[in-house]
């Protein structure tokens, strides 16, 4: 060790206090840098389990390979695997001709694919030869046909055709995978198949929900394929993942000349014979596809940046102080022949024996402090994800290396400059100044502040201005710590705020049923009504409401439109306005109930048309991007309009069918199935009976065409909304219809539990960012007191009483924590107001400020400064003005 280390070493064991506190700020952002590193990871982690789970770990897809050219992709260079599947075409179900979902998409995997495949067994087990079946929950719950696990089944098989034209020919194209729909196909068939089934589970993206059929998955031998039959698959897992696997799969698809087209009902886009997983590629760096992960990573870099900032910054003036304390000694090192380097050496071997013992002991804290945070939050974060994955703790070697890294790059930033600093000591300005360096100003202040505070005041002020660095370190650091704490609060209060825009401050219905049809419309529809009836009875559906919603659009003249209107719509080239009017057609039971809300009599529904309530006025977004309630139509009682309804065709003619309607009344009252917050000023809400509608519907000889456009929907206040829910998903309608049953209960409470999770890493940051800046500003107060004892003394000496030196500390901590206010709350307001800004474009709330946190803020500030001076006040008290004059070092 050479004299110089030992020097410092002797300095920083001489100022303990300091350099404590210098390590334990440094460890509490080491900390922030390691818990960010280690959450990243588990997010990174979590995110990828899932999709790995959804897709399976392929990153290359290749579609229309027979078995001649499998040898090309075993060949890959690059594979770590390579699995195969074949669309064998489809199997009927008996007994379900002209349902929805009335048939079996078969898709069989090579048997080792299995391995990966995004499969999770229920009940029973894989297949493991061919003609073994495992079939989806859905299908259990939802397909009608209780098969029991090892039952064989012989079924119909075959496949679709699909004719199209292309250059003037007719091209017919065979469609042996799944499909939404089979509407103008036509069925080829194959003849009769026998499977066993062997299990049911959750197949993962393999059977999706806008399917038109169920999905079996079964084993095939590629051996056994016939030449030439291009419906098979390679997915292939690379080795190394590269921007290189792009160029690899497409020169793959080449060479194998994969042009197989699977066209859909519409004839459109057909699917190429090339694919890749662009979802977990983004997530293995190749391309940031992946846009909650890529939001992630903006947040944890800027999270990052505010970490860097703070740590710079206490660091820097740790260094910077220990440079003021130590100018003397190395102004006489200097003296003795101490070159530039080694007076620089000494800042950077401070910096090492801080990192030495802050780096690990952040390191330690930062993985024990998130470990504790998500093994409490762990699940919620899956739930919240819509993930079925949990989130877990992972700190892979990277995060280690990284943190040390980035941690010692922060001391050897902070310590850049003090250490250039220390190199330009010169011995005679050393000795000659006592510390302070540079020319001599004078300074001023305003005679209103010593008239206002008195000369104490004046005296304080003067010391900060002319000491200009460590004033800005202090006042930075409160500015950034008031800014922070005040633009996270107002944030966390605009995401509350939008969230019960979303879902209420109240949850009025806590249970969603959605009743659709499972037939088409060829086999006829059936009631709802019945069915409705038996939903209404189950033990837990509490109060219910009952709807069908349609959509048109109405053409009004410049006539019915009012002043407020005029200035929100657009004339067309007809001379009229377009209004988007949304009809809710309330069953009977929920329509009295509204009737009476509204206080309004049965006797207004009375009309030779369909009477309906129109809603008005709606709250809407104004041309200047502002909000009003506004009332767009001069439409009232007795007011006539026949509408014609966005797909709802009549049957004969195949035009847009128009319902006549009469507005019956006009109320201000919505029911509680209908909310407020429409997006434009051409929203024109009505509402109306049901019953109305079907009695209309069938005098026209439609009588149950309504209920297919648009589903039912059963909205209830239940006592247990968790028992309803499991009681609508386990209800047996007989095949005719699917109830999609909705737990807004639950949903809520996930949405409210990712709002804890927002406020426990917000806050969790925000606090560990303050007790750096509180270190920060701890360490420069008190020790700037302390360097500035021969001062104290020398006012002292001049007659300056106790109370007068207390008064001074006083003005001191009132100027700083003002200007840090002055500062900090404007640029606080600013940044709340651009967040605003950007949240209010897609919910309508009012700016406002959180009065609390302000006023925590204003108390945080004066608080720490004055901690700070007062533990600093203690240390100068009993000073012994002839000891201090003759030595300055505390």
């Amino acid at each position: 060790m050479t004299v110089i280390q030992k020097v410092t070493l002797a300095t920083l064991k001489k100022n303990r206090r300091r350099t404590v506190i210098t390590i334990l700020g440094t460890a509490v952002a080491v900390a922030m840098v390691t818990a960010l590193a280690v959450l990243a990871a588990s997010f990174h982690d979590m995110f990828y389990r899932a999709i790995v789970r959804e897709t399976g770990g392929w990153q290359i897809r290749i579609n229309g390979i027979d078995k001649d050219a499998m040898p090309t992709v075993e060949a890959y260079d690059n594979l770590k695997f390579a699995d195969y599947s074949l669309s064998e075409g489809f199997a009927k179900l008996p007994g379900r001709e002209g349902y929805t979902r009335s048939a079996l998409a078969m898709l069989s995997y090579t048997q080792s694919s299995f391995e990966r495949l995004p499969v999770t067994v229920s009940e029973g087990r894989l297949p493991e030869k061919p003609g073994e079946i495992i079939l989806s929950n859905d299908f259990r719950e939802t397909g009608g046909m209780n098969w029991a696990m090892g039952d064989t089944v012989t079924l119909d098989t075959g496949h679709y055709t699909y004719e199209y034209e292309e250059a003037g020919e007719t091209h017919r194209q065979t469609v042996r995978e799944s499909m939404s729909s089979t509407d103008g196909l036509t069925w080829v068939d194959e003849g009769e198949r026998s499977f066993t089934v062997v299990g049911y589970g959750n197949l993962g993206r393999l059977e999706q929900g806008w399917q038109g059929d169920f999905t079996a998955l079964g084993v095939f031998d590629p051996a056994a394929t016939v030449a030439g039959w291009d419906f098979m698959r390679a997915y292939l897992e690379v080795q190394r993942v590269s921007e290189q696997v792009f160029d690899d799969g497409t020169r793959l698809a080449t060479d194998i000349n994969a042009t197989y087209q699977t066209l859909y009902p519409e004839g459109e886009t057909p699917e190429t014979g090339l694919s890749f997983n662009h979802e977990l590629l983004g997530l293995q760096g190749v391309m940031a596809s992946n846009v909650a992960f890529f939001s992630l990573a903006v947040f944890m870099a800027i999270l990052l940046l505010i970490v860097v900032i703070g740590s710079i910054s206490l660091i820097s003036n740790a260094f910077s102080i220990s440079l003021a304390e130590r100018v003397r000694a190395l102004g006489m090192l200097a003296g003795v022949g101490a070159t530039r380097r080694q007076k620089r050496s000494s800042v950077f071997f401070e910096a090492l024996i801080i990192g030495v013992f802050a780096i690990p002991a952040g390191i330690l804290g930062g993985i024990a402090g998130i470990g504790i945070t998500l093994a409490a939050l762990g699940g919620a974060m899956g739930d919240f994800f819509y993930s079925d994955v949990d989130m877990q703790m992972l700190v892979p070697l990277w995060v280690i290396l990284f943190t040390v890294v980035f941690s010692a790059l922060i001391l050897l930033i902070s310590a850049w400059l003090p250490a250039r600093r220390a190199s330009k000591v010169a011995p005679i300005e050393a000795m000659r100044a006592g510390g302070e360096q540079g020319k001599i100003k004078r300074v001023r202040v305003s005679r209103l502040t010593r008239r206002i505070f008195g000369f104490e005041a004046e005296l304080g002020i003067k010391n900060s201005k002319r000491s200009r660095r460590r004033y800005f370190a202090i006042l930075s650091s409160l500015i950034i710590s008031v800014v922070l704490f005040l633009t996270v609060s107002t944030a966390m209060d605009f995401i509350r705020s939008s969230t019960s825009l979303v879902y209420g401050d109240e949850l009025v219905y806590n249970v969603q049923l959605q009743l659709n049809h499972n037939r088409s419309t060829e086999a006829g529809l059936p009631e709802t009504a019945p069915l409705a009836a038996e939903l209404r009875a189950l033990p837990h559906a509490g109060e219910m409401d009952g709807f069908v919603q349609f959509w048109g659009t109405a053409q009004l003249p410049p006539s019915d439109i009012t002043a407020e209107g005029l200035r929100e719509l657009t004339l067309d080239s007809n001379g009229n306005y377009h209004l988007d009017v949304t009809l809710w057609a309330l069953d009977d039971e929920s329509f009295a109930r509204y009737l009476q809300k509204a206080g309004l009599g049965a006797a207004v529904m009375e009309s030779d048309r369909i009477p309906a309530i129109l809603l008005s006025p709606v709250n809407t977004a104004t041309r200047d991007n502002g909000r009003a309630m506004i009332s767009a139509t001069t439409m009232g009682p007795g007011y006539n309009l026949a509408m014609p309804l966005s797909g709802w065709a009549n049957a004969e003619s195949g035009l847009p069918y128009e319902i006549p309607l009469e507005v019956a009344a006009v109320s201000n009252v919505f029911p509680e199935v209908v909310n407020n917050r429409f997006s434009n000023a051409r929203a024109l809400p009505m509402v109306l009976r049901e019953s109305d509608v079907r009695q209309y519907a069938a005098a026209q000889g439609d009588a149950l065409e309504m209920q297919y456009v648009t589903p039912y929907q059963l909205w209830a206040k239940s006592p247990d909304p968790a028992k309803l829910y499991d009681e609508a998903d386990t209800f047996e309608t007989g095949g005719d219809f699917i109830i999609n049953a909705y737990n807004k209960a639950a949903d809520a409470e996930r949405d409210r539990m990712g709002l804890v999770i927002v406020e426990v890493f917000t806050y969790g940051f925000i606090v560990l960012i303050t007790l750096v800046c509180a270190a920060n500003i701890f360490n420069t107060v008190s020790t700037g007191i302390a360097l500035r004892t021969r001062e104290f003394a020398m006012l002292r000496s001049a007659g300056l009483t106790s109370k007068g030196f207390n008064k001074m500390l006083d003005c001191e901590t009132l100027f700083y924590g003002l200007k840090a206010l002055l500062w900090g709350i404007p640029l606080s307001i600013l940044l709340s107001f651009l967040l605003y800004g950007s949240v209010s474009t897609g919910f309508s709330f009012g700016f406002s400020l959180q009065l609390v946190a302000y006023l925590i803020a204003v108390a945080g500030v004066f608080l720490l400064v004055g901690l700070s001076m007062l533990y600093a006040r203690s240390k100068v008290k009993n000073l012994n003005i002839a000891e201090t004059l003759k030595n300055e070092n505390w």
